[in-house]
């Protein structure tokens, strides 16, 4: 997937409810990251996904994506991350904690 200009996650709940943000933008010197994992995405079909409610101490992520399109928005609770968002949501939580999830990196 090309064409994107924003990227931003927002993890809420967990046990001790604290919300993790993070955002990236197609003009970071790490662009080329976040192009390949936006690669294995659909964001159509993210459009249309069901979302599963969220339950007792469970998270709850918020995935934007803006393209020169729109703004791509879905909401999945831990149970239903789709597998083609789950490594750029890892991504992104590594990123916002200032590392880096991908091992041998």
């Amino acid at each position: 997937m090309t064409g994107w200009e924003r990227i931003s996650l927002e993890r809420t709940g967990g046990f001790a409810g604290t919300p993790l943000r993070v955002q990236v933008g197609a003009d970071e010197p790490d662009a080329d990251r976040w192009n390949g994992l936006l690669a294995g995405v659909d964001l159509e079909e993210l459009d249309e996904a069901p979302v599963d409610p969220a339950g007792a101490d469970r998270f709850t992520y918020e995935l934007r994506v803006w393209t020169g399109g729109g703004v791509h928005a879905v909401r999945y609770g831990e149970r239903s991350l789709p597998e083609q968002v789950r490594p750029l949501v890892q991504e992104l939580l590594a990123h916002a904690r200032g590392g880096d999830a991908t091992p041998g990196r």
